[in-house]
């Protein structure tokens, strides 16, 4: 798993870089999918699953969102990416076919709103929205504005909004009775 991590790193890293067109070392999505892969390794756990596939997915849910350095650059969706640097990374590190199936399903039904959802895509939904709640998660909300040199402004406030109201109805959002046990912790330190 190690070997994944640090190769996935590499490519986000680099990836998100050329997004942000600069020559620091980025690390704000992988930040985000480290979090992630933890909140989905224990919510996993408490629902049953495999620990280290819910981390593969929610590692990789992400890992299309800078594709080939642009945000958003083509009419592909970035889950579709996200899959396809997966399946990637699965046949050099030898994954089985198996898991790389249910793991790419996870993360396309994480987006296509599919009305029944994997237990593995609930346990990747809920751990993605989960990381952005509480202290760390309202932390985390300036640090990207500052790191992409936004500041306070008419279009931050709203945004910013937006965000607190996903606080306030979190709860009712989550997929798994782990995540809205999480959810009532968190949103409220959101607030």
């Amino acid at each position: 798993m190690s070997a994944i991590e640090d190769s996935l790193r590499e490519h986000v890293q680099r990836e998100e870089r050329a997004a942000e067109q600069g020559d620091r070392v980025v690390d704000s999505l992988w930040d985000h999918l480290c979090r992630t892969a933890v909140i989905a390794e224990q919510l996993g756990r408490s629902e049953g699953l495999d620990p280290s596939t819910c981390r593969l997915a929610a590692l990789f849910h992400d890992a299309g969102k800078f594709h080939q350095g642009q945000r958003h650059g083509d009419s592909v969706p970035e889950e579709q990416h996200s899959v396809e640097v997966f399946v990637q990374f699965a046949q050099n590190h030898g994954i089985p076919e198996r898991q790389v199936a249910e793991i790419s399903e996870a993360i396309l039904q994480l987006y296509r709103c599919d009305p029944e959802p994997t237990p593995l895509a609930r346990v990747i939904f809920d751990a993605d929205n989960l990381e952005k709640l509480g202290f760390l998660g309202v932390a985390n909300f300036f640090v990207k504005r500052g790191l992409r040199g936004q500041g306070i402004s008419p279009e931050f406030m709203v945004q910013f909004t937006v965000e607190l109201t996903y606080a306030r109805h979190a709860v009712g959002c989550m997929q798994t009775e782990s995540g809205r046990d999480w959810a009532q912790r968190r949103a409220p330190q959101t607030q």
